[in-house]
């Protein structure tokens, strides 16, 4: 687990965010770069006020919602990932 991320991602404001850990969207970026080496691969506008990235590196990946207040909230995080065309089906 990302316990760096998780130390500090502390506040989120919005209450379906409260029990996830959130911070400063630039604090979560610096972390995701600098600590794990991950990079932003993609991202989707969900709503009109967040968007959704998914962040992956040689060691794992992160998914993130951020949001308008300037916070970002880890959602889930993996250790192996990959693309695939549309029409694959991912091998579980």
């Amino acid at each position: 687990m990302k316990c760096t991320i998780l130390a500090l991602l502390a506040t989120c404001a919005p209450a379906y965010a409260q029990s996830m850990q959130c911070g400063p969207t630039d604090d979560v970026y610096a972390a995701l770069t600098d600590k794990y080496g991950e990079t932003r691969q993609l991202w989707a506008q969900n709503g009109p006020d967040q968007v959704v990235e998914f962040w992956a590196g040689a060691q794992g990946w992160t998914m993130i919602i951020s949001l308008p207040d300037g916070n970002s909230c880890m959602i889930a995080e993996g250790i192996d990932w990959g693309m695939t065309p549309s029409e694959e089906k991912p091998q579980l």
